[in-house]
């Protein structure tokens, strides 16, 4: 039997989330889940045509105008007849189950990807708040975050009441493809002496601008090059870029990349479940990181990974790059933590194949 599954999204650019769903589209076969995503932006998005050759459907569902969208998701969700439906939209997600409840979706997940949404919070944006979490609570059938800090994010003080209804409030990360994340057989270092690898968006969280000093101290110690990828340019990397550092903008070979970075830099003020964190482990390259609680979650349970305070000097951090060329772990170490692991791709394929088919 073919399993329905409805996800809610904002657009299917490129990120970790929506990777992540891409890795699941690829893994899990369509003739046993066929999954549908409503892109509520009212655009599908950079990958939408990696998500069709994986046998999903995308559907452009805009929010605008906001009056009549309940009625339009209730109209579509009642033309699909989903098994399960995914709510990926943060706490927004609160209006979309309860929408789901009327339109008879029988299991409604919130999966939670972050733990903040960036938005000022002042009285207003609490009062929201508060109300899409009571509603997460009380229609959701079960809560999903991708770290204890993105599941706090989710419902707040109304944990207990989601608990009392007996739902699943639960801790579920997301997994990575280690057949695809691997260590190369042999690294080709060229010009760029000791090669840092940064992978992400430009985003306010994501603290781009402390990777220019961190590297102008780092190469002012020995030879090396900055390669950052990700979408959405580069004016938030302010000034002095140097021509050490390579601006590789949006790529689809980052696990090449991977295998030829020395160590993977990340500076973020705030991330749910840094996925990428997990792909530098699983190609056997170590990790410098914001020392924030989701990557705490991790630090406890993986070796490699070094935690550096968001405020700490430029100096302190290249301090821990070194730290890691200079004493490299031993070949295969950090790869083998993964494997087999609930941070496994096929581990969490069977997992969410199981909760949509419950």
């Amino acid at each position: 039997m073919t399993v329905t599954v409805v996800h809610l999204i904002g657009s299917l650019d490129r990120g970790g989330a929506e990777s992540v769903a891409l890795d699941l589209c690829r893994t899990i076969p369509s003739l046993r889940v066929r999954q549908t995503f409503l892109c509520l932006s009212g655009r599908a998005g950079s990958m939408a045509n990696s998500f069709e050759a994986a046998g999903a459907s995308v559907v452009p569902l805009p929010m605008s105008p906001l009056a009549t969208f309940p009625f339009r998701l209730w109209r579509v969700l009642r033309s699909i007849a989903p098994d399960a439906l995914v709510s990926h939209v943060s706490v927004a997600s609160g209006f979309m189950v309860l929408i789901a409840k009327i339109a008879n979706v029988p299991r409604r997940i919130v999966r939670v990807h972050s733990s903040g949404d960036d938005r000022a919070d002042h009285g207003a944006r609490r009062l929201y708040r508060w109300t899409a979490r009571a509603m997460i609570a009380l229609f959701a059938t079960a809560i999903y975050g991708v770290s204890r800090t993105s599941v706090s994010f989710a419902v707040g003080t109304w944990r207990g009441i989601a608990e009392r209804r007996r739902i699943d409030v639960l801790v579920i990360p997301n997994g990575v493809d280690t057949d695809k994340f691997r260590p190369a057989d042999g690294r080709d270092r060229g010009s760029d002496g000791v090669i840092v690898l940064y992978v992400g968006r430009a985003s306010p969280e994501k603290n781009r601008a402390l990777l220019i000093p961190v590297h102008d101290e780092l190469i002012s110690r020995r030879e090396s090059s900055l390669w950052v990828v990700g979408p959405g340019g580069s004016d938030d990397l302010g000034a002095g870029v140097s021509d050490r550092v390579h601006l590789l903008g949006e790529r689809d070979d980052v696990a090449l990349l991977m295998q030829r970075a020395d160590v993977l830099l990340l500076t973020s003020t705030r991330e749910g479940l840094p996925g990428v964190v997990l792909e530098a482990l699983s190609t056997d390259v170590p990790v410098v990181v914001s020392d924030i609680p989701s990557t705490r979650e991790l630090s406890d349970r993986f070796a490699g990974i070094s935690l550096v305070p968001v405020d700490a000097p430029a100096s302190v951090w290249a301090d821990a790059i070194e730290a890691h060329i200079n004493h490299p772990s031993l070949t295969g170490a950090l790869r083998r933590q993964l494997l087999n692991s609930a941070y496994g791709l096929h581990e969490s394929a069977r997992v969410w194949e199981g909760l949509w088919s419950r």
